[in-house]
């Protein structure tokens, strides 16, 4: 009897996830795997967690996290550096002062796209979790990022960590079935090209060793207003033209051996 019962609360469960991923409210057709409980205390049925899954298997909730991923990276490409501050770009310039805006509405969207997933799927432990997927902690990278930015924490080097918006544009690649699916393949290809990578190196470790050979050092000499090694005269006249930049003389005098 205890069996009996186990069993029909699993099915009901599986039967919940399945409304839940493919039910009304602009399913996308097909039921995603979830979860029994994610972040440890949310079921699936649980209401905030049922909205969170409609809200990540809505199928234009994705086109629009595209659209959103290709304007930022166009608005990324249109800032300008003109008079340049020494953390980034000047502020006091309008285009700038939009794109910074539009930064940080895109950076809210992609913080509550990523709730709503780590929500609905769970963070990183079990089956299909956010963490579990290459894609997804390449966007967690970002979004963490941002948010390190966003805070401005005294002492860190934000202008590094702006550096990371360059990632931005390659969530592209994951949103759009057919790169996701040519990007999978390259990345695949890529231990099948470790070979032809070593015979890469191997003919150009080869040259580099002709090229040793044959011009023995030649590249490393250069042109000298004095002889080599250097030899200070006993009466401080150098003998040399009147147009030679004193200041190097004077280097040279200061410090000989490294002439």
């Amino acid at each position: 009897m205890g069996a009996s019962t186990e069993k029909y609360e699993s099915d009901e469960s599986s039967a919940t996830e399945q409304r839940s991923n493919s039910g009304g409210g602009g399913g996308i057709g097909h039921a995603r795997k979830f979860q029994r409980i994610s972040l440890g205390c949310l079921t699936v049925k649980h209401p905030i967690r049922k909205l969170c899954i409609r809200i990540v298997t809505f199928k234009w909730f994705d086109r629009f996290i595209v659209f959103v991923v290709i304007f930022n990276t166009v608005i990324l490409g249109m800032t300008d550096y003109t008079d340049a501050w020494k953390e980034g770009p000047n502020g006091t310039i309008w285009i700038n002062r939009f794109i910074e805006k539009c930064n940080g509405i895109s950076f809210y969207i992609f913080l509550g796209e990523c709730i709503f997933k780590v929500v609905a799927k769970g963070f990183c432990f079990g089956d299909n979790a956010y963490l579990s997927e290459g894609w997804n902690r390449l966007d967690f990278i970002i979004v963490l990022s941002g948010t390190l930015s966003l805070l401005n924490i005294h002492g860190l080097k934000i202008g590094y960590i702006r550096v990371l918006r360059v990632m931005r544009p390659l969530r592209t690649l994951h949103s759009l079935p057919g790169l996701k699916v040519l990007t999978n393949s390259l990345l695949a290809s890529l231990p099948a090209l470790a070979n032809v990578f070593v015979l890469l190196m191997f003919c150009m470790l080869v040259f580099a060793i002709l090229g040793m050979e044959i011009y023995r050092g030649d590249f490393h000499y250069r042109c000298r207003v004095t002889p080599f090694p250097v030899a200070l005269p006993a009466d401080g006249t150098w003998g040399l033209p009147p147009n030679v930049n004193d200041t190097y003389i004077a280097m040279v005098q200061t410090n000989p051996e490294q002439y």
